[in-house]
């Protein structure tokens, strides 16, 4: 089961590298945004 959900990802992520690395890197900035004004907050 988990490796055909690994070997589906890895046909997605080839399919669509481009899509995939500006989501991931939008993703973590979004993330980073998010905690660092958590962060500012609890201070």
């Amino acid at each position: 089961m988990l490796s055909v959900l690994q070997i589906s990802r890895k046909k997605i992520c080839q399919t669509n590298t481009l899509q995939h690395q500006e989501f991931s890197l939008f993703y973590r900035k979004a993330v980073f945004r998010h905690f660092y004004k958590q962060s500012k907050v609890r201070k």
